[in-house]
């Protein structure tokens, strides 16, 4: 069983409880992400996900059972190619490794997909994941998600505190 799930999972969703009981609640990991994506998925009445950001793909492979289509984008090309192994047997579910931005016109063009639920990671984390054109991509994302409105159900942005605290949404440099 890997890290990131069975009992390190719960006992990270335990502690992830303390903190916001203790008011002192800050980066939530995957079982608290799912529950959080599983909540707004059922009151929005959203059909599928797609997710940026699929790091390692486990809160993705949590999402399975809840959503008939699922498209997962992931800029790192070696975080992808893992993700792609570990949710090989997931039949609704397609890993994209790409830029979230250049992904997106595509995967909300394509029929299959509507009543989405967008969960948008919201910031570039450092040396662990791959950077794309911002450090923050979710405010690019929110101007391509706008002329879609009509097939989502819902958005939900990760890291939001993290707005502004790397530079805001400025350009790569490189």
């Amino acid at each position: 069983m890997s890290k990131d799930t069975g009992l390190r999972a719960i006992t990270d969703h335990l502690q992830d409880l303390w903190r916001l009981g203790n008011f002192s609640f800050n980066n939530p990991r995957n079982l608290t992400k799912f529950r959080q994506i599983k909540a707004v998925a059922r009151e929005s009445g959203a059909q599928c996900l797609i997710e940026s950001g699929t790091y390692r793909g486990h809160t993705t492979k949590r999402c399975v059972p809840v959503f008939k289509n699922i498209v997962t984008v992931e800029i790192d090309e070696s975080l992808a190619r893992d993700a792609k192994q570990f949710l090989k047997n997931s039949s609704n579910v397609e890993v994209v490794q790409g830029d979230v931005i250049d992904s997106l016109p595509g995967i909300l063009a394509r029929d299959d997909m509507h009543d989405i639920l967008v969960y948008l990671d919201g910031h570039f984390s450092g040396g662990i994941t791959g950077r794309g054109q911002s450090d923050e991509p979710a405010c690019d994302a929110i101007n391509v998600l706008s002329e879609y409105r009509d097939k989502l159900s819902a958005i939900i942005v990760d890291d939001f505190r993290e707005f502004g605290h790397r530079g805001g949404c400025q350009k790569n440099p490189n």
